[in-house]
């Protein structure tokens, strides 16, 4: 069943392809040119009809499914919920349908719609975005976490504010967001950090502490945990952890940490090409921060899924730093090694088969 995969794989990347092809050149928008809106939207359209058409491939699916039809049959429960706007939105969909595949749909559609949005205004080049999106295991995550992806996707799309430093909009849209997943808070202190120097000497002194409490201090965990038991998040643990295990301790580390290490060697390069370069580094350094700890306690793992957005950007953007030869390599080897790497995720992971609402 690998080929429903690699099929929508193949559909997606080539439709960005295209976008980014016959596209236009424009001096305004933030990668310099404006991918070409018909394939964009091919590709978008096959992201969300292959996602919001799925019926019972994941194990948090399920969960969501039975708690969808238990709100529908009991109102009260959406207001009782911990993180309540989600909540909130279930009850709004049952008004229009008690049918659990509604939500689904629903949620599939706004998340690949804030994502592609902001690939198409950040990544270049945008077809590779796209790619990284489907192969380094975001797009199929969102599968399972529904709610958080939504919440990094809608946070993605606000980095706008977070680059031109509008705390006002952004505080308030994290705190909007943090009643879909009450993690998002993190993103009020994270939005001071990031607005940095990339590489600057608070950014080492975050990395050493977090390597420091990673290597010795099981406590630190013991009581990020005793928090995150307030948000439901350990929730996720058992069934996440299959498809986490094998991968987390090494390459999913390691790829987090080769961008980053291209990064830091090539800073003044990016700087010159991308002004606000700095930011999209400090909120990668984060993501690899918070698999570093993944490798100890997998749930972890899955607060990356807020910042793996901006690694995808700052990866693709890497494709242009250096000379025509050597930025063709890197292209080329990213396409090919995170091809796979997506293939492992799905065998070892995501290795059932995919059923969609027909069968």
């Amino acid at each position: 069943m690998f080929n429903f995969y690699f099929l929508n794989l193949a559909i997606v990347f080539i439709a960005a392809l295209l976008a980014k092809v016959l596209g236009k050149k424009d001096s305004l928008a933030y990668s310099g040119y404006k991918p070409k809106i018909l394939f964009t939207f091919i590709a978008l359209s096959c992201l969300v009809l292959f996602a919001g058409l799925r019926s019972n491939v994941c194990g948090d699916e399920l969960a969501y499914r039975r708690l969808y039809l238990d709100i529908g049959a009991n109102p009260i429960l959406a207001f009782s919920y911990k993180d309540f706007g989600f909540g909130i939105l279930f009850l709004l969909l049952n008004k229009i349908s008690t049918d659990p595949q509604l939500m689904i749909f629903i949620t599939a559609l706004l998340t690949n719609i804030l994502v592609v949005w902001g690939l198409y205004k950040y990544a270049d080049p945008f077809e590779l975005g796209m790619f990284l999106y489907v192969t380094a295991d975001l797009y199929y995550v969102s599968w399972n976490g529904i709610r958080q992806i939504l919440v990094g996707a809608i946070l993605f799309c606000s980095v706008g504010y977070l680059i031109k430093g509008n705390w006002k909009k952004y505080f308030i849209i994290v705190a909007l967001v943090s009643t879909l997943h009450l993690t998002a808070l993190m993103f009020i202190p994270i939005y001071f950090i990031v607005r940095r120097r990339a590489w600057s000497l608070l950014i080492w002194i975050i990395i050493g502490l977090a390597c420091l409490s990673r290597l010795f201090f099981s406590n630190f965990l013991e009581v990020l945990f005793k928090f995150l038991e307030r948000t439901r998040y350990l929730e996720y643990q058992n069934t996440f952890a299959v498809s986490e295990e094998a991968v987390v301790s090494s390459v999913r580390i390691l790829i987090l940490l080769i961008p980053l290490i291209l990064a830091l060697f090539n800073m003044k390069k990016l700087r010159i090409l991308w002004k606000d370069s700095d930011i999209f580094v400090n909120l990668s350094i984060f993501s690899f921060i918070f698999m570093l700890f993944g490798a100890k306690e997998v749930t972890m793992s899955r607060l990356c899924l807020y910042f793996n957005f901006y690694l995808i950007i700052l990866l693709a953007k890497l494709t242009k730093v250096f000379d025509n030869v050597v930025n063709s390599i890197l292209y080329i080897s990213i396409i090919i090694g995170y091809f796979i790497f997506s293939t492992l995720v799905i065998s070892k992971g995501w290795g059932m088969y995919y059923r969609s609402v027909f069968g």
